[in-house]
């Protein structure tokens, strides 16, 4: 039994959360395997954004154009949108779920040679795609107790759902540049990584549904790093990720965005045990 009636107190520091839209933009350009990728400067107020970046294919370097249309953007607005694109030889039509013109309608006005893609669909196929050898593995490597009662918040409104509230909490997709740190505190052995990792299997198992990839942290993937000369957090992040995943490679600034959009749970457990070297209490935190 991973717990009996133990308590476990739930905080949560918030750092002036808000909530923003998705929009196209580098980064996620980035994340698609191009390169170089530059805002061209358009009117201001034009509910559209259009973005140029390069790609090689063999012995070419293939210069691309992405027209990414605004939630507010009416059939008037991407007819004149499109003209900008319309000499490009390599051109793609990016759009948020929220427009309210569909794909036919576009694909009339922009011509049926010119792919349109939604833009929540189309990153996060691009990210499952990067993370999925790392799923199957966190799926069939994590090691769970056989008999699992749910633990008991502190917070009698939250009582013994807390392990269903933290997934909420971890599923919910709330875009934003600044961060919350969520905190579930216990005295030591009554079953915190047990918790973590019961979440963290549950999430992984559920990742087509939530849309969300848990990326795993604990204290016993530390093994083969020499902490002592450990300058950042990506550095004790990306070992991790390693350990279930040898083929996984995502730069750090490209992770943090995937995080930032909600496309990633990151589940830290022993951050305790790290703060108690006295040589990482330094460490930079990923945003």
């Amino acid at each position: 039994m991973a717990f009996g009636a133990q308590q476990f107190t739930l905080c949560q520091f918030d750092t002036e959360e808000r909530e923003m839209a998705t929009v196209f933009s580098e980064q996620d350009i980035k994340l698609l395997g191009y390169a170089n990728p530059q805002r061209v400067e358009t009117s201001a107020g034009d509910p559209w954004v259009i973005f140029r970046a390069t790609a090689t294919a063999g012995l070419e370097t293939i210069d691309t154009a992405f027209l990414y249309l605004k939630s507010d953007c009416t059939i008037e607005n991407a007819q004149r949108a499109t003209e900008a694109i319309r000499s490009d030889r390599h051109a793609y039509v990016i759009i948020p779920k929220s427009l309210r013109i569909s794909i036919d309608r576009l694909k009339g006005i922009c011509g049926k040679q010119t792919p349109v893609f939604v833009h929540e669909d189309l990153i996060w196929e691009k990210i499952h795609n990067i993370f999925l050898d790392y799923i199957t593995s966190l799926e069939q490597g994590i090691v769970t107790e056989q008999y699992y009662v749910p633990p008991r918040s502190t917070n009698e409104e939250i009582g013994d759902r807390l392990a269903d509230v933290t997934q909420d909490y971890l599923t919910r997709k709330q875009p934003s540049e600044d961060g919350t740190l969520f905190v579930l505190a216990a005295f030591a052995g009554v079953g915190k990584t047990t918790l973590s990792r019961y979440l963290v299997k549950r999430l992984a198992t559920s990742v087509a549904k939530n849309r969300t990839i848990p990326v795993y942290v604990e204290s016993s993937h530390w093994g083969r790093l020499h902490l002592e000369s450990v300058d950042e957090l990506w550095e004790i992040i990306d070992n991790s990720l390693r350990a279930f995943s040898h083929t996984l490679r995502i730069p750090e600034d490209l992770f943090q965005h995937a995080l930032k959009q909600g496309y990633i749970a990151f589940i830290f457990d022993g951050f305790d045990e790290l703060c108690g070297h006295k040589s990482l209490i330094s460490l930079r935190r990923p945003s």
